[in-house]
């Protein structure tokens, strides 16, 4: 949300207004969102178009894979 603020020798504040139309997903731990470090950017995880969230993938003994170079579990 972005909000106008008049800060003069009175405050005021606007009404509320939505920045960006986004279905979010929610994080399982940490945040939801990351800030870029020049605070010009706003990073998240959206959901599909259809809703649906991102597979995950795991992989298993990834550190042989890297000693071997090479990933014959991966998608």
């Amino acid at each position: 949300m972005s909000v106008a603020v008049k800060a003069d020798d009175k405050f005021e504040a606007g009404v509320p207004q939505p920045l960006f139309d986004a279905t979010l997903a929610r994080a399982v731990r940490g945040d939801d969102y990351l800030v870029s470090k020049d605070g010009q950017r706003l990073m998240f995880i959206s959901r599909g178009t259809d809703g649906s969230l991102p597979p995950i993938h795991v992989i298993l003994n990834w550190f042989a894979g890297m000693v071997n170079n090479r990933y014959e579990t991966m998608p």
